[in-house]
């Protein structure tokens, strides 16, 4: 499967959450790109040492599938107005899954219909060091195709290969304990290619 690079948005830093531990020897980037109504861009850029991270190969057949996040995952939180917002989880693997919550942490009735994001995942090493991306397109429902200025946080939760310990990464961290839906923590896309 292709998904096309969105090698022109400049990728933003993602800092590890200071309450918790997080690996040393790694740094996290990423960058999202509105490129036609209701079509989102993701690319997610990792870097640590080699043999460290656990990221699982491509499944044979990717589905819808819960509980991504207690393992190796890529985030993307959409503002849609009013309170309201998307989540987004993408798994190296291939599999995905995604909320609607009409307010803080408060889960939509039904879960928002979507097709399949195209998910592509790789790991390359040199020496000691260890590169690992995973790129998608998702495409939004109608009703979020006015959102390409809406806040949006980008996050991942890494898992270590070695004793399965989660780090939390995002553009920001305002609370004590790791949240991605904390808007607070969200940036207008316009602005996520402001910074390299």
């Amino acid at each position: 499967m292709v998904v096309p690079s969105i090698a022109e948005a400049p990728l933003r830093w993602l800092a590890p959450h200071p309450g918790q531990p997080a690996p040393a020897g790694y740094s996290v980037r990423a960058a999202a790109a509105w490129t036609g109504p209701g079509q989102l861009r993701l690319r997610f850029d990792v870097r640590g040492p080699a043999g460290t991270l656990r990221w699982p190969a491509s499944a044979h057949l990717p589905e819808r599938r819960d509980g991504l996040w207690q393992h190796t995952c890529c985030e993307a939180f959409i503002q849609a107005g009013g309170g309201s917002y998307l989540e987004l989880n993408l798994a190296p693997e291939g599999h995905w899954a995604a909320y609607a919550f009409t307010g803080y942490r408060k889960r939509a009735a039904r879960a928002p219909e979507l097709a399949a994001p195209r998910v592509v995942a790789a790991t390359t090493q040199d020496g000691d060091a260890g590169h690992w991306t995973l790129q998608a397109v998702v495409e939004l429902p109608l009703a979020m195709a006015m959102a390409t200025h809406a806040p949006l946080g980008l996050c991942a939760v890494l898992e270590s290969a070695r004793d399965a310990t989660l780090s939390y990464w995002a553009l920001a961290h305002p609370r004590a304990q790791p949240d991605f839906h904390d808007a607070a923590g969200h940036l207008p896309t316009k602005d996520l290619g402001n910074s390299t």
